[in-house]
């Protein structure tokens, strides 16, 4: 009965680690990839593009960018997974960046900003302290959109006063 308690604990142990992760993203992806597809309709610096092309960095699952472009292409956006050392060439016709979780880095942020490439994410706090201009969070079981201003102008994006209303702004 021990050895039974003892593993069960272990797993609880294991379980609450996983969810105090600091680059958690609590929103499914196929939820992200139909709410980025709406959100990316407020960017008025994508407006009139045929088509958005969405390049989801991977961090150190990449079978989760895999899943993450997959639900992003699903919504409707061409997205396609992108390496790091690939990013720079690949962002001549790119708008939009997707960072999972462990993929931000400084490099990365900067390029982002050079080449006027939106970043996105579905990890809340990097939004929130400024690493991406748009992230999604969850409160009470609905989704929230967190969008970082200072960080979409410096990436060259002007976002809609409708979105800026829906979502937690953060300076």
């Amino acid at each position: 009965m021990n050895k039974v308690f003892a593993s069960g604990a272990a797993g609880l142990i294991l379980l609450s680690a996983s969810a105090a992760l600091p680059q958690e993203m609590p929103l499914p992806r196929k939820l992200q990839g139909a709410l980025f597809k709406k959100i990316l309709l407020y960017d008025r610096t994508l407006e009139g593009r045929d088509e958005i092309a969405v390049h989801v960095v991977p961090g150190s699952d990449s079978g989760a960018a895999d899943e993450m472009a997959a639900a992003l292409t699903d919504a409707g956006l061409r997205a396609s997974v992108t390496r790091p050392g690939q990013l720079a060439a690949a962002l001549e016709s790119a708008s939009v960046v997707y960072l999972m979780p462990g993929a931000l880095n400084p490099g990365l942020q900067e390029l982002c900003t050079s080449r006027k490439a939106l970043s996105i994410s579905g990890v809340p706090s990097w939004a929130e302290k400024g690493s991406v201009s748009i992230s999604l969070d969850s409160a009470d079981g609905k989704p929230v959109i967190v969008v970082n201003v200072r960080r979409a102008r410096a990436e060259g994006h002007e976002l809609s006063a409708q979105l800026l209303r829906l979502a937690k702004v953060v300076q």
